[in-house]
């Protein structure tokens, strides 16, 4: 939609595939929320990037495909498909 292109547009997940560690970073420094979650929609880890960049420990997640999906202002959202290793 054209409000997630706009505000979402620089929100990126790195690396991909991870394993121990992902980084979500937020050029732009708006507060989104995200979540981490499973293929079958279980949230397995969630919060706030205020700044430019969280980290986001997942050492002990099983290997698999994960979405990371994120939550601006207006009713925005954007979705990554990630794969953890």
């Amino acid at each position: 939609t054209a409000v997630e292109d706009t505000q979402l547009s620089a929100v990126m997940v790195a690396p991909n595939p991870f394993s121990t560690h992902l980084r979500l970073a937020n050029p732009e420094g708006e507060a989104v929320r995200y979540e981490l979650l499973t293929l079958t929609g279980c949230v397995v880890r969630s919060g706030r990037l205020d700044g430019n960049e969280v980290w986001v420990d997942t050492e002990i997640l099983p290997s698999g495909i994960y979405f990371v999906r994120f939550y601006g202002a207006n009713s925005a959202q954007k979705t990554i498909k990630v794969i953890c290793y």
